[in-house]
């Protein structure tokens, strides 16, 4: 039984110590020192009875949880080779380190797109940032090894539109509703081609206002971005990336209109 254990990984910043003039007097050899990352296990009784004789010193300088248990309860501290995907949260800066990652290898995007060029375009910059990309019928599939977490629809403008963006709406949470957990919010982005009035205008704000209410509820994310033809394609790529990447929740609910 192991009372104590912990994850590391090779250490990638030279740790240094200087002298008492400034200069350099020693550094770590990394063939021998590695990183301590989490997480970390201890038995109660081991992690108990350390923190009782933990000085003020060890609390302000100790840097390893696993060394205090072993120096003050006695038992040695098992440590297994972690996956590159482990971080240490210390400092605020790790946070957005943190979530880097985490958007790297947790992005899927299900993309639902009749229009071949506007497709594979939109799929070329999303592979492009790493994002992993399915079909429709593929998002469906739950025998996927890895469930969409972000759902792209581009949708005509035509009599039926607000029909299809409620649908749109219905069917994500359905699939939210039954699908695992997420360590990023989930995205419903609809993408809609050409709105030619006002009127129209205003009708799809007052949607995206409903649909924020009942996004919230279930604590997903909906956008809605809007461009006029081919023209605007380029810039059309750029705002669903960044809207897919960033997942800015002041914006869940807003309508996006490419200029």
């Amino acid at each position: 039984m192991q009372y104590a254990s912990g994850v590391y990984r090779p250490l990638i910043s030279t740790v240094i110590a200087p002298d008492s003039d400034g200069f350099l007097e020693e550094s770590l050899d990394r063939n021998r020192y590695r990183a301590s990352e989490m997480p970390q296990g201890f038995h109660y009784s081991v992690i108990s009875a350390a923190y009782q004789k933990t000085t003020d010193y060890d609390f302000d300088y100790g840097t390893e949880c696993l060394l205090l248990a072993s120096k003050y309860s006695g038992v040695k501290a098992r440590l297994v080779e972690g996956s590159s995907n482990l971080w240490k949260v210390t400092h605020k800066k790790d946070i957005f380190a943190a979530e880097g990652v985490l958007k790297e290898s947790d992005i899927s995007v299900c993309l639902n797109c009749e229009d071949i060029h506007l497709r594979e375009s939109l799929m070329k910059q999303l592979q492009h940032k790493k994002f992993k990309i399915h079909g429709l019928q593929e998002g469906q599939n739950k025998e996927n090894n890895v469930e969409p977490s972000v759902f792209i629809h581009v949708l005509d403008c035509n009599e039926h539109l607000t029909q299809h963006m409620v649908a749109c709406s219905d069917e994500f949470i359905s699939h939210c509703d039954n699908s695992a957990c997420y360590l990023l919010d989930r995205v419903l982005l609809l993408v809609v081609r050409e709105i030619p009035c006002e009127s129209n205008h205003l009708t799809i704000i007052r949607l995206m206002q409903n649909l924020k209410k009942i996004h919230q509820d279930k604590e997903t994310l909906v956008y809605c971005v809007v461009y006029q033809d081919e023209t605007q394609i380029e810039q059309l790529i750029e705002m669903v990336t960044s809207v897919v990447w960033n997942r800015d929740p002041v914006l869940s609910g807003q309508v996006l209109f490419v200029s």
